[in-house]
């Protein structure tokens, strides 16, 4: 305790602390989510199984789908969006909520990855064109009630991963050889 007691009374030392707390503080900041869980991307590409997951919500709606080649790997982004019951243009805003979420494959089925999003009310984002795609044929979307089923139909057998980020919420599938 007495050296502790020494570094602050340095005051070049108390900076360089300061400094170091701030840095730490940061870097959570931009990995932590508030649900508990991390939301950059971890380096397990699965060939087969389920990423679970996702931050809970109710009212939720895909308003948009994004896909584009990436060096290596595809990635199809689903933007999040949450009704506030009003109607007209500003019926929907953004949120940090990506709903609970179950994406991935059975061994059966490899040119298949299946989806099911819980807390949603729409699915209203048009689907893009993959005719480009080195991976994706096709996005399947079948709205029930309170979830979203999807299929995205698959070219040839690929591995992928599943994360989420927020502010604005967004569920990631990255696909690659």
């Amino acid at each position: 305790m007495a050296k502790f007691t020494e570094i602050v009374k340095n005051k070049t030392s108390m900076i360089y602390f300061i400094s170091a707390l701030l840095l730490i503080g940061f870097i959570l900041f931009l990995i932590y989510r508030g649900d508990g869980t991390i939301s950059t991307p971890s380096n397990d590409f699965k060939k087969v199984g389920y990423f679970h997951g996702g931050s809970g919500g109710s009212e939720l709606d895909v308003r948009k789908v994004r896909w584009d080649k990436h060096v290596g790997f595809e990635r199809i982004v689903f933007d999040v969006y949450q009704y506030n019951g009003v109607l007209g243009d500003k019926s929907y805003i953004l949120t940090s909520d990506t709903g609970i979420y179950q994406i991935g494959k059975e061994k059966t089925d490899l040119l298949e990855i299946y989806g099911e999003l819980k807390g949603y009310r729409a699915f209203s984002a048009p689907i893009p064109s993959f005719s480009s795609s080195k991976y994706v044929e096709d996005l399947e979307v079948m709205p029930e009630s309170d979830e979203i089923l999807f299929t995205i139909k698959l070219k040839k057998s690929t591995p992928y991963r599943v994360f989420t980020l927020a502010h604005p919420a967004r569920i990631v599938i990255d696909l690659k050889d």
